[in-house]
């Protein structure tokens, strides 16, 4: 799972943290979740620090949105991290299976994401050549049967199941599904990201009618940008 993080904690501004959609396999956050999250915040109590992976000298979220959320809507500006140099399958399988660990069980829709991320990073996977078997691949997503597993592979993966499962052309089903189209690359969707924040800072700059607050942005700006770039 993500237990390979471990360690001591690192005060991170909230503003230095991605957060990546595609690594979200809950569908959406718990609001009750959030709100409580943010009553222990607000009665200068602690929390477990979020789990961040460090990758190309950037910081992505592994395990911590409710309390990312909740010191968000507190106006806080830091969060306590546990902070481990990942490579990028890695910190996504880490992402996926945290919610596995705790919170609230995962409905059968997330549980079926959790999977899609398993195949993603290739954790079905032992060296290059073989494959685990079925039994193995529940033991790695509690909450799932060898039956439910079987079925998600041959509507979303069949051209892998008939070629690693069941031999070839035998599920019986086309080599459509997800396997006929590839999903964006983490590359695409970060830069997909990247160009639509920009497009809402020139949005929001566009509201500024004072000069001088329009300068301040633009130095935060160059500030910001200027070491990455």
């Amino acid at each position: 799972m993500s237990s390979n993080f471990f360690g001591a904690t690192s005060t991170v501004p909230l503003l230095d943290i991605v957060i990546r959609p595609a690594w979200q396999v809950r569908k959406k956050l718990s609001a009750v979740t959030v709100d409580r999250y943010a009553a222990i915040y607000k009665a200068g109590s602690t929390m477990d620090p979020v789990r961040l992976a460090r990758i190309n000298g950037g910081l992505a979220l592994v395990d911590g949105a409710h309390r990312v959320e909740a010191l968000r809507g507190l106006g806080r500006p830091t969060v306590e991290a546990v902070i481990t140099n990942m490579a990028e399958q890695a910190a996504e399988w880490a992402a996926a299976s945290a919610n596995l660990e705790h919170g609230q069980p995962l409905k059968k829709s997330e549980l079926r994401g959790v999977f899609q991320h398993y195949i993603a990073t290739g954790q079905h996977r032992v060296g290059r050549a073989r494959v685990k078997s079925l039994r193995d691949i529940v033991s790695d997503i509690p909450g799932v049967s060898v039956g439910t597993i079987r079925n998600w592979f041959l509507k979303d993966h069949p051209a892998l199941y008939a070629k690693s499962y069941a031999g070839s052309g035998a599920s019986g089903h086309s080599h459509g599904g997800l396997d006929a189209t590839p999903r964006p690359t983490q590359r695409q969707l970060d830069l997909a990201a990247a160009e639509g924040h920009i497009q809402q800072v020139a949005a929001l700059v566009a509201l500024l009618s004072n000069p001088r607050d329009r300068q301040r942005v633009a130095q935060c700006w160059t500030a910001t940008l200027g070491p990455v770039l």
